[in-house]
């Protein structure tokens, strides 16, 4: 029993156990289900790129050192995807959008998300005619 073993990212939580450790399987239910994003991605690596997900994401920021991430411009079929960065390390992770990132503080599109190098700096991005648009505050960011 078990899954594949494949490669993860660094840093990626591990859970091994005896499978009555884990509880029940729920149970069976008819039809599709889109589990691709049932549970937040793990970026362990210095360099990533983001392949936009099918459903809203939460992107956990594990490398030790400053992470650099690529983020596509959004499609317009997209609107009203959300996904949202979180650094679970204190390191200047940058996330790279070219002109890309609409702030809320200025007309002109930014390209850059900058961490300020603090444990749970994070932001909320939401696709919307293909910019992402930042509808709140970023905690710990700055957007240039």
């Amino acid at each position: 029993e078990g899954t594949i073993a494949s490669a993860h990212d660094f840093l990626t939580p591990v859970y091994i156990g005896f499978a009555n450790d884990f509880g029940p399987n729920p149970p069976a239910i008819s039809g599709f289900i889109d589990i691709t994003n049932a549970y937040p991605i793990n970026i362990g690596s210095l360099t990533y790129t983001v392949a936009l997900p099918s459903s809203d994401t939460i992107y956990n920021i594990n490398a030790v050192a400053a992470a650099a991430i690529t983020l596509p411009t959004p499609l317009g079929s997209q609107n009203g995807l959300v996904i949202k960065f979180t650094a679970n390390t204190g390191s200047a992770h940058v996330i790279t959008c070219t002109s890309g990132i609409q702030s809320g503080v200025s007309t002109q599109p930014k390209s850059t998300i900058t961490f300020g190098g603090i444990i749970g700096a994070g932001c909320e991005l939401v696709a919307e005619n293909g910019f992402w648009n930042v509808p709140v505050t970023a905690n710990g960011v700055t957007i240039a």
